[in-house]
């Protein structure tokens, strides 16, 4: 429905690969593009955990090449998945006014 051309035909050949091929496994996924932080930051930033958190802070270089997107997110040793859905109902939520 959202995207040009480019998008629908890896659409069309993602579905041709799961309904008449086999699916590579995981591990072998690959992104088109590099992840771009903005998907992140559009929800995080501004909220305590990310602008406080102590990993973040740990190197002064670090939080501003979050957010001008030079390290990103899913680099390894920081966030390899973006939200464990598995265990999302027992994460800790910051609640207003607590």
């Amino acid at each position: 429905m959202f995207g040009g051309l480019r998008v629908k035909l890896y659409g069309l050949k993602h579905l041709a690969i799961y309904y008449l091929g086999t699916p590579p496994a995981p591990d072998k996924i690959k992104l088109y593009n590099p992840f771009n932080n903005r998907e992140c930051l559009h929800c995080h930033l501004g909220a305590r955990s990310f602008e406080e958190g102590v990993v973040h802070n740990a190197d002064p270089a670090t939080l501003p090449a979050i957010k001008s997107n030079q390290l990103s997110c899913l680099s390894s040793g920081c966030h390899e998945i973006a939200h464990d859905l598995a265990h999302l109902k027992g994460a800790k939520f910051w609640k207003e006014g607590l």
